[in-house]
């Protein structure tokens, strides 16, 4: 009988398989044991649990866990405790290794160790967390400072790393460490540190290890020898190894040559470049390197200081033109012509153009200075303080924002209202809106709009629906449209389209055009029957009129008949007329000083224009005399007043501001500068050619470049 009752209370509730040994959970009531696949009792059913702190249930090598009393220790398939029950977790992370947890003493914080299967501690009770990286190594973390630092440990409790790092891995045979800015440290797995500096990655490669350093590849062997130093733009999977261009700067006006080996090269002023290398940019000053490292992105220069970004951390910082830090850490940082506004967290603080702080106490926003005067944000309200950062305007506005030239809108309690620095209103806070136009403010209350102009003198209150596009205000009633002037000048909606041809609008309702000058009085009327105006150069209105192309000047009058079949607007006082097919020039008084010999033309520009006769092109004079005879495929102007000119083979050439030819027509590719000779391309390669043609670089280059007082050459 007593046997039977064993019996019952003894019920076999779980069964597992772990390495090719099955068990059972047994229960007594709430208690547990365990069991062999026969029925025979390992483990009599007297604990709270069988298994491990994560639910799982298997045997590790004969041990398993147990948990009296909430805590869990180490027993063994015959019923032999190794440890008391004194974790508050416990886990096998392989090879006989356990990883269990201690809550520490006056604190809810866990501290993790690992113990052996014989209850020995192999790693102390030290850690906020514990993973393994390989047999005997041991990733351990360590919280300080709101952040989890790792380190590793080895089989014996032996510091292998410190615990100075984010994050660690295993990669092959290395242990690679990210720093707090995403940088890579690398060491073997005894702990010595394979390369003595940051790396920006590694990866497994072909031949070992592809390491980058600023931007740059080199090549780690899998028995840590350096094959090649980072000096690489990058490497195939296949193991091939790509150069950075090689590039020369030589100096225009001084005797000096620097060499970087990079994708390109921007030069900002003499003291600042910028070497770009893959996702790098390495700040160069004074042709060395401004950092001690190239994790740095430049947002802008502004009066001799950089703004620039970490790249890893996101932090931004303020420094000299030397790379000496001002500051550094913000969270964002904008700048203005007379300030730096540094952001950390949700506070900002202001630097004058000498790089002073001018605040002791955060703001909570700031905006872009008016008249040197900035708007801020204090305990809630706008004011403004001044460029000594001395309160200038008390902190009372809900909102602020810039008006024109030393004016800024403000609202208070609620209501938009235009003032001047310091605090005089030239309109009263009581409007819903204001928007600022270059020349007005368009204020809105309720259905009504209120236009003032610069002085806060009032034009105009409408119940017109107001708009500004393409630099007019327009005033629209149904679908019929009105404008103000760029003087305050007002007119009520009529028109089906207006435009601003010059400072004048030209106004179209149904087939009539009407054009109005700034003070809003009509120039053209329908008597005039203009079709269209196309355009405003010296005076003269290009118009067309019974489908004839002619001039009228700002008084409307008609001072170039209608009698053209194409023109062009007037420039050094020529235009460019078509007569049956050909193109001439008139000047203003409507003289024929070319005669409309050409299939093609341009304006004047510098005394010449480019004319072309049976898809040849040449170049003449104000008097029609040819300068360049019209032997070319093209000629075009360059912005120094040249032209490049391509004979019939598409070779090209130069011609000065005379038309005098000054480099023949050698080159597959000509390029003017600023300088007093051109980027010339012969075939693939680059060179550089002086106006009187004698060589100044020769021909070896895959690129060249002129930036300021500097030329910039690739080699090949």
């Amino acid at each position: 009988m007593q046997f039977l009752n064993i019996c019952l209370l003894i019920l076999i509730t779980h069964s597992s398989v772990f390495s090719g040994s099955e068990i059972n959970i047994i229960s007594s009531g709430s208690f547990k044991g365990l069991a062999n696949p026969t029925g025979e009792i390992l483990i009599p059913a007297v604990h709270e649990e069988i298994g491990w702190s994560d639910g799982t249930v298997f045997l590790e090598n004969e041990v398993i866990g147990y948990r009296d009393q909430g805590k869990w220790g180490l027993i063994n398939t015959r019923n032999k405790k190794i440890t008391s029950a004194e974790f508050n977790s416990l886990l096998p992370i392989g090879e006989d290794i356990f990883l269990a947890s201690k809550k520490a003493r006056l604190t809810n914080h866990l501290y993790h160790g690992l113990i052996d299967n014989k209850g020995e501690v192999v790693v102390g009770f030290n850690y906020f967390s514990i993973n393994r990286l390989t047999k005997a190594r041991f990733k351990v973390g360590d919280y300080r400072d709101g952040s989890v630092y790792h380190g590793v440990r080895g089989i014996e409790d032996e510091e292998i790393i410190p615990c100075d790092y984010r994050a660690i891995e295993v990669m092959e045979n290395l242990i690679v460490c990210y720093g707090d800015d995403q940088l890579v440290r690398i060491f073997d797995l005894n702990g010595r540190q394979i390369y003595n500096r940051w790396l920006d990655g590694i990866k497994p490669h072909l031949d070992g290890f592809e390491i980058v350093e600023e931007g740059r590849s080199g090549i780690l062997s899998r028995d840590h020898r350096l094959i090649s130093y980072p000096n690489l733009k990058g490497i195939t999977e296949e193991g091939v190894r790509n150069n950075f261009n090689r590039w020369e700067v030589r100096s225009l006006v001084k005797d000096s040559v620097f060499y970087e080996s990079c994708d390109s090269i921007t030069i900002l002023n003499e003291n600042l470049w910028i070497a770009h290398v893959n996702d790098a940019e390495h700040m160069l000053g004074a042709h060395e390197r401004l950092f001690s490292n190239q994790k740095y992105h430049l947002k802008y220069i502004q009066r001799g200081f950089i703004v620039a970004q970490n790249k890893q951390s996101g932090k931004w910082g303020l420094y000299k033109t030397g790379g000496e830090a001002v500051e550094e850490g913000f969270d964002f940082i904008l700048a203005d012509s007379n300030y730096f506004y540094c952001q950390r967290g949700n506070k900002w603080d202001i630097y004058n153009a000498f790089s002073r702080k001018l605040n002791d106490k955060q703001f909570e926003e700031i905006s872009l200075s008016i008249q040197r005067n900035i708007p801020v944000k204090k305990n809630g309200f706008w004011g403004f303080v001044d460029f000594m950062g001395d309160p200038l305007v008390s902190y009372k506005f809900d909102q602020v924002a810039p008006g024109i030239e030393n004016q800024y809108l403000a609202r208070y309690v609620g209501k938009w209202g235009i003032a001047n620095l310091p605090e005089s209103w030239l309109a009263l806070p009581e409007f819903d809106t204001i928007e600022v136009d270059t020349k007005f403010y368009l204020a809105r209350k309720g259905r009504a709009t209120y236009i003032f102009d610069d002085n806060g003198d009032l034009l105009l209150r409408t119940g017109y629906e107001v708009s500004v596009e393409n630099d007019i205000i327009y005033l629209k009633e149904n679908d019929h449209l009105g404008l103000i002037t760029a003087i305050g000048s007002i007119v009520d909606p009529q028109y089906k389209s207006i435009k601003k041809v010059g400072d004048f609008y030209v106004c179209k309702k149904d087939s009539v055009l009407e054009m109005l000058n700034p003070y809003g009085r009509k120039v053209l009327t329908a008597v005039d029957e203009v079709q269209e105006v196309f355009s405003y150069s010296e005076g003269y209105f290009h118009i067309l009129k019974d489908d004839k192309h002619g001039f009228v000047d700002e008084n409307g009058k008609l001072r170039v008949a209608n009698r053209y079949d194409g023109a062009l607007p007037y420039s050094e006082d020529m235009a460019a007329v078509k007569l049956r097919g050909k193109w001439g020039y008139i000047n203003k008084w409507e003289h024929l000083v070319v005669q409309p010999h050409y299939d093609t033309c341009s304006a004047f520009k510098g005394g010449l224009a480019n004319v072309s006769i049976d898809g040849k092109f040449g170049i003449i004079n104000t008097k029609g005399e040819m300068i360049i005879h019209p032997d070319f495929e093209l000629i075009s102007r360059t912005p120094y007043g040249n032209y490049v000119v391509t004979s019939p083979q598409m070779k090209q050439g130069l011609a000065d501001e005379k038309g005098r030819i000054l480099l023949s027509t050698n080159y597959d590719e000509v390029i003017d500068t600023a300088h007093e000779f051109v980027i010339a391309r012969k075939g693939e390669n680059y060179g550089v050619v002086k106006y009187d043609g004698h060589s100044y670089v020769p021909f070896n280059y895959k690129q060249v470049q002129v930036q300021g007082d500097y030329l910039l050459l690739m080699g090949n």
